[in-house]
């Protein structure tokens, strides 16, 4: 019965958000042309003839530097890393909330179980998150191909030149950061999306979706590993930087939030009354 309602969900709930899949693709499209545009004045005077792909992924997840209140420098935001992250989020916000109240009531009286309802849900947003990132990563493994990049995952030194300062640049750099181009990323969508799942049960989607903004926007000022949007950026791996945050901290985090979010939102759908559309 399970994997019934979760065939449902995918139809209802990833086939019909086709839309917003194109609209990301567009997004993917610009971030990667926008980087080739840069890439000539970043590769300035260090004689290096292309860039690679691990460059063009870079440049997507780096995120922004640590910023420094009282500093000369100008507060960065972090535009498309946001926007990369907040269009994953707002692609799984809406439709369980709108389905449990609509024909999700009939699947769900038939699924006999509401356990096997909220675990389906669960796994459509696991589902849907994955199928983001795998669209992200083949629209820029394909657009970096025809533009001739080096199909190598490994970053050029220009990067961590261009973008980090170098007072804060650790003495042995690391040429591949797969964990925090493909892991970590995915990772906080995944927390957060389940973190929205279980909130939109007790105030409203869009207010769920405003935690998520609210998170993202604290983690992009403040480097601290209780801020979780730290770890999918690039700029605070302590890899790179002393004062960054660790990898596996994030993982042990995020399964945290991950299964937290299940427990409490498995808890509180239990005391949803359905038929009468409010919670008891």
């Amino acid at each position: 019965m399970f994997f019934k309602v979760l065939r449902y969900d995918l139809l209802n709930g990833t086939l019909k958000s086709a839309k917003k899949y194109l609209i990301a693709l567009l997004v993917f499209l610009v971030a990667a042309f926008d980087f080739t545009l840069r890439a000539p004045g970043l590769r300035n005077n260090l004689s290096v003839e292309m860039s690679t792909l691990g460059d063009y992924l870079m440049y997507i997840f780096y995120g922004m530097n640590e910023y420094e209140i009282g500093s000369p420098e100008p507060f960065r935001f972090p535009a498309l890393w946001m926007l990369i992250v907040l269009f994953a989020l707002y692609i799984v916000l809406y439709y369980p909330y709108n389905d449990i109240y609509g024909y999700g009531k009939q699947v769900l009286v038939n699924a006999g179980s509401r356990s096997i309802w909220w675990l389906s849900k669960c796994a459509w947003v696991f589902t849907t998150v994955l199928t983001y990132f795998l669209i992200l990563f083949a629209t820029v493994f394909v657009y970096a191909r025809l533009a001739g990049a080096e199909m190598t995952l490994n970053i050029s030194k220009y990067m961590y030149m261009s973008f980090l300062p170098v007072a804060e640049l650790k003495e042995t750099l690391v040429t591949s950061l797969n964990m925090e181009i493909f892991l970590m990323p995915f990772l906080l969508v995944l927390a957060l999306g389940l973190l929205q799942l279980f909130m939109s049960l007790l105030i409203r989607p869009i207010l769920s979706y405003s935690l998520s903004i609210v998170i993202l926007v604290i983690s992009a000022y403040y480097v601290h590993p209780f801020f979780p949007g730290n770890y999918a950026m690039i700029a605070r791996s302590d890899k790179l930087i002393e004062a960054g945050v660790n990898n596996t901290v994030g993982i042990y985090f995020f399964l945290g939030i991950i299964l937290v979010s299940m427990i409490l939102g498995w808890i509180c759908f239990y005391k949803f009354d359905i038929l009468s559309n409010e919670r008891i």
